[in-house]
């Protein structure tokens, strides 16, 4: 939070507190207020509540907890390059000679923690919509839902490939993880554990920010509000884009390289030759598999048809590739060959189980 008066605090403590030059009733003073009231729509007046910041309704990017930027995909991105900056050296400055390695962990989790805050805040401008409570007539008054440009969806998704869905991001120096120490006092119903561990549930922790950022972009409202903001685009931002984005970089490995306009290379798939899957790569692979089964199997209609007919065309897609991949297992070391054919058994039977759920429903 900022810790000086701003100029939205001068504006409202006028509004409550300016005498009003000859007013004996309440009703004497609103045209003077309403002349205040105003000034709402100045982008310094700029006003927000939680229903704007949280989820599942929220739908406003601009408005963030903890929010001193004005450019929060800018701000997102560059948080991303320090925090990955401040791993190098981290031990030097997190613990002295004599003092615990739980110094180390404390911090590693700090940084992890606001590494998920950029990534969760660059999540919220897929299906964004910037919104305003100006009123009518006002100058300069914003419309009260401003869907946010295709480019901006586009740069959001280049940001999260890079920096959440990539491998190197969460590549430590060796032996980094064996310095995250456990901290042996318990008290005040603290836990010397963490997820029932001693030692530090590094992939874990890595998965649950990964899922955390898919479960934003793969909620029904993100999107319902992807197809909503398609309308009146020449080249909007779609869902066939977002999926076959997210299936290219999530799968790069077998060579997955999207179907959707303007489909980008991503977080690494520069090659179409099938290579081998690293573990951390593998858990996202999982998590969006997931994620994919159960848009496929939503039977809602409206947009979220839509939803489960592009989630079945990325699974049909995934399918292929995964097949192709497994023509040669003997180039594939033994975890990617047992992923990649338990992936493509996950997709076979989900794409059999969409199509009987949605026989069932028709009888």
């Amino acid at each position: 939070f900022s810790p000086a008066v701003g100029t939205y605090d001068n504006w409202v403590i006028r509004y409550g507190y300016t005498p009003v030059k000859g007013a004996k009733t309440p009703e004497d003073e609103l045209s003077a207020l309403a002349k205040i009231a105003s000034e709402s729509s100045n982008p310094l007046h700029a006003y927000g509540t939680d229903e704007d910041a949280y989820l599942p309704g929220a739908t406003d990017p601009f408005t963030n907890t903890w929010d001193l930027s004005s450019d929060p995909l800018t701000w997102a991105e560059q948080r991303a390059g320090i925090i990955n900056s401040l791993y190098n050296g981290l031990e030097d400055r997190a613990v002295a000679d004599g003092q615990e390695w739980s110094h180390l962990t404390n911090a590693f989790s700090s940084l992890m923690g606001q590494h998920y805050r950029s990534m969760a805040v660059t999540a919220r401008f897929i299906g964004g919509k910037a919104t305003s409570r100006a009123h009518k007539g006002e100058p300069n008054a914003a419309l009260p839902f401003t869907p946010l440009k295709p480019a901006e969806q586009r740069r959001a998704l280049d940001i999260l490939s890079r920096n959440c869905f990539a491998e190197k991001p969460y590549m430590m120096p060796q032996n980094f993880y064996n310095k995250l120490g456990a901290n042996n006092m318990s008290h005040w119903g603290t836990s010397i554990a963490r997820s029932g561990r001693r030692d530090f549930p590094y992939h874990q922790a890595v998965a649950s920010v990964q899922n955390l950022v898919l479960n934003r972009l793969m909620n029904d409202f993100t999107l319902e509000k992807v197809v909503d903001n398609e309308l009146g685009h020449t080249n909007p931002f779609t869902l066939v884009e977002l999926f076959g984005r997210l299936n290219q970089d999530i799968f790069a490995e077998v060579g997955v390289n999207g179907f959707g306009k303007g489909v980008r290379a991503g977080a690494g798939s520069a090659s179409t030759a099938t290579r081998n899957v690293p573990s951390f790569r593998r858990g996202l692979q999982r998590t969006w598999l997931n994620h994919l089964v159960r848009v496929s199997m939503n039977q809602q209609m409206g947009p979220m048809a839509d939803a489960r007919s592009v989630a079945r065309m990325a699974l049909v897609d995934l399918h292929d590739h995964l097949d192709k991949a497994l023509q040669n297992p003997a180039s594939l070391d033994g975890y990617t060959k047992a992923h990649l054919m338990d992936s493509r058994e996950l997709v076979a039977k989900a794409l059999n189980a969409g199509y009987e759920a949605e026989l069932m429903q028709k009888r």
